[in-house]
């Protein structure tokens, strides 16, 4: 467990995928180094927490925290490998990236929120000059908000000097992942209820009436557990939908949605990449490491690489997700630490082959309506948040960072957690209350400004 650390509170703004209605507030957590730079350097972690509840929240864990076991085990695997960037001299960020909606899995939301913490971060910090290099590094859901990051900087937070970013185990197709793991051959059909909550979670998607009766039990002991405690009793998504349902590609609002979620759909990054996958587990047609798949994986490198990103891709054959994790991390920290240092980024483009298509699916047709009626049917069209297209942004705005200083331990209160989360009892995500008076730090493009502000931030 880390000694000394600083959480800074952060709420995201508004995006085009980010309504109002949906907009949330996280946790940044900023991790000073072992030994001082005299140019500093920021590293920013996204852990693989995969939780659809506030106990697997990095904020929480990295303290102690987590209702699971699966969590604090989690978050020390990943400690030990994050010290080697602190023992450097680096400083080390880690972001609550599902924010308090928890949306595991909406690669979009997640970019937007890492992208946040590392400006809150960087506000946080003051002296830090504009130019102090950054890299990124997440593994499989941490891979998820790390990538999407990477390609939403360039229009979103262009400030940031980005110079690097490493993904591994990488959820690159939602189409092409559920049909991998549907039928449980992988082991991996129990995060198929993902789909759903996620669905409902980030777009809005009423997803309450294509549930079948085993689809509502499932959701219901899903909605607010980790990934090591998800129910079981299932071993497709067609159990988990009325029969009309079944086929994901002809439901409109869930293509609509998942659509958005296909990496390499809304930018191209700034800075070299280094990609990796497991490979070996076969189900459906499909390779990869279980979950996910090593030509989704080598499509999106081949994509990137056609752009002009120095691309580093690697292949971990035989060795399912998990295992996966070792030789990727192994390689990601020096990889970062050249990236953070100027070195030049290697690329083995020229070997990386097309890989996968990463088409979007097309969106089926909305339903006729009655001819003088309007349609009140659920389900049939998007809310405002799923029917935002790919490339668009909204105000790159992430509301007010609030400052909040001390020592991590496992006893003292985390600042902004509600009293029912701290001891660590579920609740529905997207409710803690956040009051009194705080230094707050507003970034927007066009600076940064501090003030007081008094009641919920």
């Amino acid at each position: 467990m880390f000694n000394t650390g600083w959480e800074t509170l952060v709420r995201h703004g508004r995006t085009a995928i980010r309504s109002a209605k949906l907009a949330a507030i996280g946790v940044t957590t900023v991790i000073p180094p072992l030994t001082s730079r005299v140019l500093p350097k920021i590293v920013s972690w996204q852990p693989f927490y995969d939780s659809l509840g506030p106990d697997c929240d990095p904020s929480y864990a990295l303290r102690g925290g987590g209702s699971p076991i699966g969590c604090s085990d989690d978050a020390q695997l990943e400690e030990s490998a994050a010290s080697t960037f602190l023992t450097q001299g680096d400083t080390v960020v880690m972001t609550d990236y599902e924010e308090t909606n928890e949306a595991y899995g909406a690669g979009r939301l997640e970019g937007y929120a890492t992208l946040d913490g590392i400006r809150a971060a960087e506000t946080y910090l003051r002296d830090i000059p504009a130019s102090t290099p950054v890299g990124m590094v997440g593994y499989s859901g941490g891979a998820i908000a790390s990538q999407w990051a990477a390609e939403l900087a360039p229009a979103y937070a262009p400030h940031i000097d980005l110079v690097g970013t490493a993904a591994g185990g990488v959820f690159v197709d939602p189409f092409h992942s559920l049909s991998f793991i549907n039928g449980n051959a992988t082991g991996w059909s129990d995060v198929i209820p993902v789909y759903l909550i996620l669905l409902q979670r980030a777009f809005g998607v009423p997803v309450a009436s294509y549930l079948s009766a085993l689809g509502v039990k499932i959701y219901q002991a899903d909605e607010n557990t980790s990934i090591s405690d998800f129910a079981t009793g299932f071993t497709t998504f067609q159990q988990l939908v009325k029969p009309q349902y079944g086929d994901v590609s002809k439901v409109r609002p869930f293509v609509k949605a998942l659509d958005q979620l296909i990496m390499g759909s809304d930018g191209t990054p700034k800075s070299p990449m280094f990609l990796g996958n497991g490979e070996g587990t076969k189900n459906n047609g499909w390779d990869g490491d279980g979950i996910m798949i090593t030509d989704d994986v080598e499509g999106l490198a081949h994509e990137y690489c056609s752009r002009g990103v120095p691309v580093e891709f690697q292949v971990y054959n035989g060795l399912p997700h998990v295992e996966a994790f070792a030789p990727f991390i192994s390689y990601a920290i020096p990889y970062l630490t050249d990236r953070l240092n100027g070195l030049p980024a290697p690329s083995n483009c020229a070997s990386i082959g097309t890989g996968n298509s990463l088409a979007p699916q097309p969106i089926p047709a909305a339903p006729r309506r009655a001819h003088g009626h309007k349609h009140s049917g659920t389900g049939t069209s998007a809310t405002n948040a799923s029917a935002a297209t790919a490339g668009t942004h909204g105000t790159a705005d992430i509301g007010c960072a609030s400052r909040s200083t001390f020592r991590i331990s496992g006893t003292s209160r985390i600042p902004g957690r509600s009293p029912e989360s701290q001891s660590r009892q579920s609740r529905p995500a997207g409710t803690d209350s956040l009051s009194g008076t705080m230094w707050s730090t507003t970034s927007t493009r066009g600076g940064v400004s501090r003030s007081a502000i008094r009641g919920s931030c």
